[in-house]
This record gives C-alpha cells, structure tokens and sequence, in this order.
C-alpha cells in the first residue's frame, strides 16, 4: 500500500503528501517511524526476553521502607524479568544489569516504575516492557518539523509497507488520513 504512494512532499515538516490512485493521503511522520521503529525493537526485545544486559557502572541506590519491601516482594519477578540487583545492607541496592530488551539509559527510572506496578498488585512485566517499548520507539522517532528528502520518505513508506499493523502508532492512534477524490470535489 504506502511503497506504491507517490511522495507529493510534505505539510509544515510533520506531514507526508502522497497520493495513489483517486486517494489523497497525508501521513503522519513521527506517528510512521514511531510505527517501524517499536515492531524492529519489539522482535529484538521478544528475541532477547528474560536476558540481562550488565551495566558498565553499576547504579546504587537508596530505597524507602516501602520501596525495600516492594523490591524484596518482587526481587524474583524483577530477575526473571532480567534485572541484576545486589542488597547491601539496610536500603540501599545496586543495579549491575538490566532486562537485555531495554533500550534506555536510565536503570533506576525503569526499576522505579517496576517498583510502582508491585505497589498495586502483582508486576505485569509484559506491560511495562511494552511501555518501555513504546517509548524506545518514541524517542528515536522522526521528529517534528523535520523535512525529510524524497529518498528518506521512499524508505520510510516501504518499510511501513513492512510491518504487521501499518495502520496506527504503538498507541494506537492512525497514522494516516485517506481522503477520496469525491470527497475533495465534495469541498470545491
């Protein structure tokens, strides 16, 4: 579908313009490549599911009473999830490793957030690996107000092409809008 487009350009650096028969489409670009990127990293993160990835400095940390017992609650779910986490006394841990699919910098934001799902029951690990995914995608995304040249939109729309759901964001949101031909003589 989106490889058989022709690129007519691009709408306030956000927006791709092509057109394929008697359709018009205006592509959102950020929302494409957010697309593209979250299904690449998703099968590298399935590949590597349950893997740790050691840190090159470990990150030490200090925990609240609730956080303590939190961590200790959840200390088997977090190693099979692929953390690598030593107590040292007390409330304070240090993170040597990380769940291999994580493609972040920030090992104690993600551990946090870990922290905060078994605060409200049992860890969903699934869930926020996903979110983190989604956010992986997200930051190394195109931006907006980014012009992109006729081949970067040629690569992009065919590896769009490439993707099991080509339709909306990782969240779920459409990525394109198809206006018909009758539909634009409607407004003239």
């Amino acid at each position: 579908l989106y490889a058989s487009l022709t690129p007519l350009g691009q709408f306030a650096g956000t927006f791709l313009i092509c057109s394929g028969g008697e359709q018009l489409y205006i592509i959102d670009q950020h929302a494409a490549a957010e697309r593209i990127l979250y299904e690449l990293i998703a099968e590298k993160a399935e590949q590597k599911a349950g893997g740790s990835a050691q840190l090159a400095m470990p990150v030490a940390l200090e925990l609240s009473f609730s956080e303590t017992a939190q961590l200790t609650e959840a200390i088997w779910e977090l190693n099979e999830a692929g953390f690598i986490i030593e107590h040292f006394g007390d409330n304070s841990f240090v993170i040597r490793g990380v769940p291999l699919w994580y493609e972040g910098d920030d090992a104690e934001q993600l551990l946090r957030l870990f922290l905060e799902e078994a605060g409200e029951g049992p860890v969903n690990t699934l869930r926020l690996r996903q979110e983190e995914l989604f956010r992986a995608a997200c930051r190394q995304a195109i931006k907006a107000n980014r012009y992109l040249t006729a081949a970067d939109i040629s690569v992009l729309l065919s590896k769009l092409d490439q993707c099991q759901n080509p339709l909306t964001c990782p969240h779920g949101r459409p990525l394109a809008l198809r206006i018909s031909r009758s539909e634009i003589y409607k407004r003239f």
